[in-house]
């Protein structure tokens, strides 16, 4: 068997491990919906790292994210306001975000791209957090302009002769 096909078995296996024991727990603790997301995210960025799997940080990052956005909001143990509460969520939830990039090296390789949805979701949940609505409607009207000169840019910009097609 190859070393890539013997880590997509462990991939697979360290996916069900993972899964099968945070629905396990689910069933003795089923009012920590948060700390089941917590296990789930913490498993899979281990998966990433041990395997060198970037593909797995992705889900682990992202379910790592909610479970701080849950764990913060809780009305229960948090002093939230209830009017910033999703913009709290909204900035841990971009953390997780943040963490895939950060992590990516551990799993063979940098990944920038998790850089943006995070950026654009802690933005707006700064905006909200502090009441600052107001950016979000100016951003409104920014952001398909910042699109079509992308777009623009990747029509137009010179060819590599090395491209194909």
């Amino acid at each position: 068997m190859t070393g890539k096909r013997r880590n997509d078995y462990a991939a697979g296996g360290w996916v069900l491990l993972v899964v099968g024991l945070s629905l396990l727990l689910g069933q003795f603790f089923p009012n920590n919906g948060w700390q089941i997301l917590a296990l789930l995210g913490v498993g899979f960025l281990a998966a990433g790292a041990l395997i060198r799997k970037v593909g797995l940080l992705i889900p682990g990052g992202i379910l790592s994210g909610i479970a701080l956005g849950v764990y913060l909001v809780d009305p229960v143990r948090s002093s939230v306001p209830e009017a910033t509460a999703g913009g709290v969520f909204l900035m841990a939830f971009a953390a997780g975000w943040f963490m895939i990039t950060l992590l990516s090296p551990l799993a063979g390789g940098w990944v920038w791209w998790p850089l943006i949805p995070g950026s654009i979701l802690g933005f707006i949940g700064w905006a909200v957090y502090e009441e600052r609505l107001e950016w979000l409607e100016r951003l409104s009207w920014v952001w398909p302009l910042i699109l079509v000169g992308l777009g623009a840019w990747v029509l137009l910009r010179p060819k590599n002769p090395q491209d194909k097609g």
